[in-house]
């Protein structure tokens, strides 16, 4: 089975890489970044215009989507830029990958949602409340409606083992400089194994439609940081509780958990915040 992965040099894309290398598993992917072309690695740009982009002459089986601008900020700083990438871009090689009978995995998000109930159906209405949000919904809303093969896979948040925000609170406490946590900003975490597990999963059932993977309930940043310092030791009295309003962030969603209960499918059990956090420590205690 041919694999190809759209956004190989990201965090979910190269992970996915990793995981099928160690099974011995060859994959196939694409990079922004020429120096990185190989017989297997494919210079994709979604900056760029792709209509000429040329697709691997062998059929490909299943393509992971992983590739797009997250960043809730640039998104609305730069919605003309975002969009161009995320959603013609994308739009136009998903239909492409389609029409040569690619099984396609799409990587969306909670944002398709407005946040103010708990655990989203897979079928609730969407109403995004930011940009990124809206482009994720304009993609869905065109492979629900167009495309036969392909899976949506909903996550609320994905955390890996380098996450700069932690590092920088971990720093400060061991230096005993005050940090600033948002108390009504929440998330749902996943850690970015599971999250890889759930996607590889998907793959091999090839089964289309939409999946949804959140933790079993959202925590606020302040409650991971007060797990943080006491996990590790450090003064929980140095922790400032603040509202995200404080700092002219418009719009944070209330609730970001989803009903994950379809992962049922694949004997999974959605985890706790917890765990995700808990992935993060472990690993940087070892390195």
């Amino acid at each position: 089975m041919a694999l190809l992965v759209i956004g190989g040099d990201g965090k979910i894309g190269s992970k996915l890489i990793e995981v099928y290398e160690k099974s011995h598993i060859s994959v196939l992917k694409t990079t922004w970044k020429k120096e990185l072309v190989t017989d297997g690695s494919f210079y994709l740009n979604l900056e760029d215009d792709v209509e000429n982009w040329i697709l691997p002459s062998f059929k490909i089986d299943v393509v992971f989507f992983c590739a797009g601008k997250t960043s809730i900020d640039y998104c609305e700083n730069e919605p003309l830029k975002s969009r161009k990438i995320n959603v013609v871009n994308t739009i136009k090689l998903i239909k492409r990958f389609c029409d040569s009978g690619a099984f396609v995995i799409y990587i969306s998000s909670n944002a398709v949602f407005n946040g103010e109930t708990p655990f989203s159906d897979l079928n609730e209405e969407f109403d995004p409340k930011t940009e990124y949000g809206r482009q994720k919904v304009e993609v869905e809303s065109f492979l629900l409606g167009m495309c036969e093969n392909v899976a949506i896979a909903r996550f609320g948040k994905i955390l890996s083992v380098n996450i700069p925000l932690f590092n920088d609170w971990i720093i400060k406490l061991r230096n005993a400089v005050p940090i600033n946590v948002f108390s009504d900003m929440n998330m749902s975490p996943v850690s970015l194994d599971y999250a890889i597990d759930i996607l590889i999963k998907i793959s091999q059932k090839k089964i289309k439609g939409i999946y949804h993977c959140s933790a079993i309930h959202d925590i606020s940043y302040s409650a991971v940081a007060y797990f943080i310092s006491s996990k590790l030791c450090l003064d929980a009295n140095l922790i400032n509780c603040i509202s995200y309003k404080d700092v002219g962030i418009k719009f944070s969603p209330r609730y970001t958990t989803l009903n994950s209960s379809k992962l049922q499918e694949f004997q999974s059990i959605p985890p706790s915040p917890f765990d995700a956090i808990n992935q993060y420590l472990i690993f940087n205690d070892e390195s």
